[in-house]
């Protein structure tokens, strides 16, 4: 912080690559080309090979007990990370429920790039975390029937 405050701005930006069947919690990482131009090149051809896939017992990949990243080339897997959205800025501090938070989920999340015949799964902010300042809706596509019940993070 002392070195931002004088000035220096850079900011540290790591990569990693998880290991397909490694376990999504605690995950076991790919080794990296030596090249990063060699990485750049691949993400490049092959994009699908770097997406967060996520197979499971749980409805989805946060309310597994097991999880296991997964290809995502294919449709074998169950979920797939498709990116957040944050609820509007302008919106209230109050809660404002469920079914106001759902609805501008199936509209942002799918935004983000649903394929084939994946539904949209969000992970959406508890009462208790909106308090708190969380506006943050993390979006999932999901191959498996999305549930009815709160997902709340």
């Amino acid at each position: 912080e002392d070195d931002w405050n004088d000035g220096d701005h850079r900011i540290r930006c790591d990569i990693a690559v998880s290991a397909l069947d490694s376990d999504w919690r605690d995950p076991d990482l790919e080794q990296l080309p030596a090249d990063l131009d060699d990485l750049v090149s691949d993400i490049d051809e092959n994009p699908r090979t770097y997406e967060v896939c996520v197979i499971g017992d749980g409805y989805g990949p946060y309310d597994s007990t097991e999880a296991y990243y997964a290809d995502c080339s294919g449709d074998e897997y169950f979920w797939r990370y498709l990116g957040s959205v944050d609820f509007p800025a302008e919106s209230t501090d109050v809660f404002p429920g469920e079914d106001a938070l759902y609805s501008y989920s199936d509209t942002e999340c799918a935004a983000l790039g649903l394929r084939g015949e994946e539904t949209v799964l969000p992970y959406i902010p508890s009462p208790d975390g909106w308090d708190l300042g969380f506006r943050g809706i993390t979006c999932w596509g999901s191959y498996l029937e999305t549930p009815t019940e709160s997902v709340p993070i």
